[in-house]
């Protein structure tokens, strides 16, 4: 059988492009891309969210609209779920997700993990 399988070349848009070359860069120069362990990986998560809000202003605009709409409203930042017990802290946007899972690959998305997130970026916070 034959192959019949051709690259096929997606066009992306420049400034994505670019964006996309500048976060690898950084994070090359910061040292680890597997998982966040030093204060230059937290620079390096930082950075992300600069270029996550320039690359995707609506959704930013969204996105902060939700987390103000949280704060104000919420009675309370923890609800009950079944028998357990559900502490809400903070948002994370998909398009943000995705770019940090990229970076930092083997990443564990821990709580201590999500805790010093909202500690580098407060505008995740939810309450």
């Amino acid at each position: 059988m034959a192959d019949d399988t051709k690259p096929v070349m997606v066009p992306f848009e420049k400034p994505l492009v670019d964006a996309v070359d500048s976060i690898i860069a950084f994070a090359n120069k910061n040292g680890s891309r597997r998982y966040v362990n030093t204060s230059k990986d937290w620079d390096t998560i930082r950075y992300i969210f600069q270029i996550w809000k320039t690359l995707f202003p609506d959704e930013f605009k969204r996105f902060s609209e939700s987390v103000e709409y949280f704060r104000e409203y919420q009675e309370s930042s923890i609800a009950k779920e079944n028998t357990a017990m559900v502490q809400h802290k903070m948002e994370i946007p998909q398009h943000l997700h995705q770019m940090v899972k990229v970076i930092f690959k083997e990443q564990q998305w821990d709580k201590p993990f999500l805790n010093k997130m909202v500690e580098t970026i407060p505008e995740l916070k939810t309450e």
